[in-house]
């Protein structure tokens, strides 16, 4: 897997730190701790990547999906996350923060139903990665802040 590293752009708050798991234990060897990215923060990321003005097709098929896996790691603030979109649309200033998700292209749908497959992903084709990312993102984007959304449920309350 890709490791991502980023320097100067905006964190919403610290980052969170965690022990990874205890797999060499049997060596004596103690679980490293990690500073990991603020998930609010790596999904502000990545709207902004799939919602970006391009001059040629968009080929960020896999942004959709991370953003409903990064979803289901915990639950989440709705004012944290609209915090954390703010923070990075502004400062990339490529282009506002849109008011709803808009559709993937259709030219995706190959593509995507193939990593589907391949990675197990729980939402089989594009129709169903984009319904799911809009009752995540779109309720948030309108506004939302006082909702929390529970990964165990896939929904807000």
């Amino acid at each position: 897997f890709g490791v991502g590293i980023t320097f100067d752009e905006p964190m919403l708050g610290e980052p969170e730190v965690v022990v990874a798991q205890d797999v060499l234990a049997f060596a004596g060897i103690a679980p490293p701790t990690l500073k990991l990215y603020p998930i609010e923060t790596h999904i502000a990321e990545k709207l902004h990547a799939y919602t970006m003005p391009r001059a040629r097709p968009s080929a960020r098929v896999k942004d959709l999906p991370d953003i409903l896996l990064l979803a289901s790691v915990r639950k989440l603030e709705g004012n944290r996350l609209y915090t954390a979109f703010e923070q990075t649309f502004a400062f990339r200033d490529t282009h506002p923060l849109p008011g709803s998700i808009p559709r993937a292209p259709e030219a995706w749908s190959g593509p995507y139903e193939a990593m589907a497959r391949e990675d197990q992903l729980p939402w089989e084709t594009l129709f169903d990665v984009h319904v799911s990312a809009l009752s995540f993102l779109d309720p948030v984007l309108a506004r939302g802040r006082d909702l929390i959304w529970l990964p165990n449920k896939s929904r807000w309350e």
